[in-house]
């Protein structure tokens, strides 16, 4: 058996080093990863048409949340709040604006109610049309099938004037081509909910063939008669109330207040955004308050009393812990961390479970050469018959007895019942070893006693 086979074995330091070199590679990459990590973080908010408030709502928050929080937004144009709605349940985007009465969706979350939006009801003058009661046999636009205004549109004809609408000649087009087609004479009344001063109204109110009327029954149009009408209609559909346009919120129109009904237009995420980033977008929200009403004064009524007042869906945990000035947990703030944390403790354990099986087999397999050379030396003893075989056969089980000693001291063997087991064989060699070496000297006296007789 080869004596200096102990010294192929790589050395437990050797072991250690590769260990440490492995761990100092994994806390490396996850200095790397979160660093990567914090400046790559983004989120989708979808919003509306490039022409809309929704839009340009968006666009500021993109703004303000990159500069104060430090989340990249990507805004993503759609054709309104049902559409908005329909992205977030299906995790297209993670916020989004909606307006309150949104079609209900298990995995929408409350934010913030931002602003009050208004059923903008537009007439060409030349349509003789003064109240909803005048809409029968008229060409009335009710918004998009993806927009937030048909929902509460038809749900409002319907209350109103009966399920076939009155006999409404009913079309569904989007703001823009609404506009256009009232300008044109195309239809004689649409329907818009919209925050007040959007800009597409703005200019298309210009033309003075176009008016905004009050929501009531009766051609007065006083604001009793609208209230009237709101109070019962909202027992039919909740999420609605009495609000009013404002005088010149369009330039010089109105003249004066147009009684309307109004619906929060609210800042929505997927229930599945971190605890730790709603809390820090709404905590957001209301600390720019001054700049969102310079950016828009449809913000003036932002407050965090009313930002949750009658929402639809539920409030988002990240956003109730803002409310109530919970602050999030160090895991709900860190998820992510934790979860890669997590992930590296099971991988470390694994691997010092896999170093620890994979020593202890190294150290069997070690020691097994130990054993081997004494089972070697073992039939080496029963063959010997000289003095001289004898003693070669001594140096090999002391060589053995000197290795092994020296690979305990440098902790390569351990003082288990396998070491116990070569201390006991070596031990019995040596013990035969020195009867054969009596037995061989009386035998050689023997013979040369016979010799000399």
């Amino acid at each position: 058996m080869n004596s200096n086979l102990r010294h192929t074995r790589p050395s437990r330091a050797r072991l250690y080093r590769a260990f440490f070199s492995w761990l100092f590679l994994m806390i490396t990459i996850t200095i790397v990863y979160f660093s990567i990590k914090q400046k790559t973080e983004q989120y989708r908010v979808s919003t509306g048409a490039p022409a809309g408030i929704y839009h340009a709502v968006g666009n500021q928050l993109e703004s303000m949340i990159a500069d104060d929080v430090g989340f990249e937004l990507t805004i993503l144009e759609s054709e309104g709040s049902d559409q908005n709605g329909e992205r977030l349940q299906k995790k297209e985007c993670e916020f989004a604006l909606v307006q309150n009465d949104t079609t209900i969706r298990k995995s929408i979350r409350s934010v913030a109610g931002l602003y009050r939006e208004q059923l903008h009801f537009i007439v060409n003058t030349r349509s003789g049309i003064r109240s909803l009661s005048d809409l029968p046999k008229k060409k009335v636009s009710i918004g998009s099938a993806q927009d937030g205004t048909h929902s509460v549109t038809e749900s409002l004809l319907r209350y109103s004037l009966g399920d076939d609408y009155g006999g409404c000649l009913v079309e569904y087009d989007e703001m823009q081509t609404s506009l256009k087609k009232l300008k044109d004479g195309e239809l004689d009344a649409a329907f818009f909910v919209t925050g007040f001063r959007s800009p597409a109204l703005r200019v298309a109110l210009r033309n003075t063939d176009l008016e905004i009327l009050p929501i009531t029954l009766n051609q007065t149009g006083d604001e009793q008669d609208v209230y009237d009408l709101i109070t019962g209609f909202r027992t039919a559909y909740p999420f609605v109330e009495l609000d009013i346009i404002p005088v010149r919120a369009y330039g010089r129109d109105p003249v004066k207040p147009i009684p309307t009904l109004g619906i929060t237009a609210v800042l929505a995420c997927h229930k599945d955004v971190p605890d730790a980033t709603v809390n820090e977008i709404t905590k957001m929200l209301f600390e720019s308050k001054a700049e969102l009403v310079h950016f828009n004064p449809i913000f003036a009524g932002l407050s965090e009393r009313d930002a949750t007042h009658n929402l639809q869906f539920p409030l988002h945990s990240g956003a109730d812990g803002y409310y109530q000035r919970r602050e999030p947990s160090f895991l709900a703030k860190h998820v992510d961390l934790m979860g890669f944390i997590l992930t590296l403790a099971v991988l470390l354990g694994s691997s010092i479970k896999g170093l620890a099986s994979w020593n202890r087999r190294r150290s069997k397999d070690y020691i097994d050469t130990y054993y081997e050379r004494s089972v070697e030396i073992r039939k080496q003893l029963l063959r010997a018959t000289t003095q001289e075989h004898l003693a070669g056969i001594g140096e090999s089980i002391e060589r053995v007895d000197l290795d092994a000693s020296q690979d305990l001291v440098a902790e390569e063997l351990k003082t288990d019942a396998a070491y116990l087991i070569l201390c006991h064989m070596i031990k019995s060699i040596r013990e035969d070893l020195a009867l054969k070496r009596i037995a061989l000297s009386k035998s050689e006296e023997a013979q040369d006693t016979k010799q000399i007789t």
